[in-house]
């Protein structure tokens, strides 16, 4: 087999074990809302097979390893994924996973509940229909998660399921409307849709971060993808949050330029602007470029491991603090921005929340 048909095939088998451990969290016993932002992962691993299983298929026909009913199958089984991502199921990887960019509140929220058991049932069975076919190949053989067992997750790990909010709590951030017993705000200007889009990333962020805390020193393969998955999550929101403080571009203004001087908390976004690490940021943004948000297919992808293996994650993670924080800071320094530093606090006094937070992993 030719060494680029072998180095696609080792791509599409990275790919397919991120997408099996995302597709095994679903089940475990972590609230809806982390399961969302986890699973968010597969979505990326989708589009990956989507961009890769295709050139594999005429790579494998050009070698004469696979015949022209065997690429026909294929050709279909492909045809089958890209008919339910492309133009729907991709807005969930470039609006949410792979980056954090805007959407109205409406569709925001319906692309967001989409993210339940008929949706990634659907779509992981017709990717793994692509990898049975790709299987078929004489010799070849994709590596599987044989060691699946569920995690035990402390009590005290904020993704565990015993810490579901019990009692009705605020959230400012853009997805508040989605989680049950939640009371939100809706933004009523650019600038308070942009904080609720950086709040949503440091909820996310905290998610990611938690999941690698509760898979630190894996026994299994399971946990060393979810691991993984975990900090690979967590460099895509980093850069998404880098982008959304203080990136412009022809569609999106960032935090930094919708608040003006005479914004309590500019000066402090302005000087955390102007002291970024970019050594840190340049290793987490390749990183992140090359495996989080996409799969290089020019480098080799034990290449691309071995980079992401080397970092130094806490490093990473004090960037991220770093950066949280300030934002936090500098929301406190006006009685305009006040308000997004109140994330995830109890309401004293009542009883309920009327919310159609949308569990969609319930049985």
């Amino acid at each position: 087999m030719n060494a680029d048909t072998m180095d696609d095939l080792n791509r599409l088998n990275a790919c397919f074990l991120f997408m099996d451990a995302a597709y095994l969290f679903r089940d475990e016993q972590v609230t809806d809302h982390c399961k969302r932002t986890i699973l968010r992962f597969l979505f990326i691993q989708i589009d990956n097979i989507l961009k890769l299983s295709g050139r594999t298929k005429n790579k494998l026909r050009k070698e004469h390893l696979i015949t022209k009913a065997d690429e026909e199958r294929i050709k279909q089984l492909i045809g089958a994924l890209a008919k339910s991502y492309d133009q729907a199921y991709d807005t969930i990887r470039d609006k949410i996973a792979a980056h954090s960019q805007p959407l109205d509140l409406i569709s925001l929220l319906n692309w967001w509940n989409d993210i339940d058991q008929t949706t990634i049932a659907i779509l992981y069975g017709d990717a793994k229909n692509i990898q049975t076919a790709l299987a078929s190949v004489k010799g070849l053989q994709f590596q599987c998660i044989s060691d699946y067992a569920r995690l035990s997750i402390p009590d005290t790990n904020p993704i565990s399921l015993a810490l579901n909010p019990q009692v009705p709590s605020f959230s400012s951030d853009r997805l508040g409307l989605s989680k049950p017993n939640v009371v939100s705000m809706i933004a009523c200007h650019p600038s308070q849709e942009k904080a609720q889009t950086i709040l949503s990333i440091i909820d996310f962020l905290g998610i990611d971060l938690a999941l690698t805390a509760a898979t630190e020193n894996p026994d299994t393969n399971y946990q060393k993808l979810l691991f993984d998955i975990g900090w690979l999550l967590a460099m895509v929101d980093i850069c998404a949050l880098i982008d959304n403080l203080f990136h412009d571009n022809q569609y999106d203004q960032s935090l930094l330029s919708h608040w003006k001087p005479d914004m309590g908390g500019h000066e402090i976004l302005s000087k955390l602007d102007k002291s970024r690490d970019t050594t840190i940021e340049n290793q987490i943004r390749d990183i992140r470029n090359t495996l989080g948000a996409h799969l290089d297919s020019s480098r080799k992808v034990s290449d691309v491991l071995a980079q992401f293996n080397s970092i130094d994650l806490a490093s990473v993670h004090r960037y991220a603090c770093n950066l949280v924080n300030s934002f936090f800071d500098a929301c406190r320094q006006d009685i305009r921005t006040r308000t997004f530093c109140i994330q995830n606090v109890p309401i004293n006094g009542v009883i309920s929340v009327q919310s159609n937070g949308y569990k969609p992993f319930e049985a």
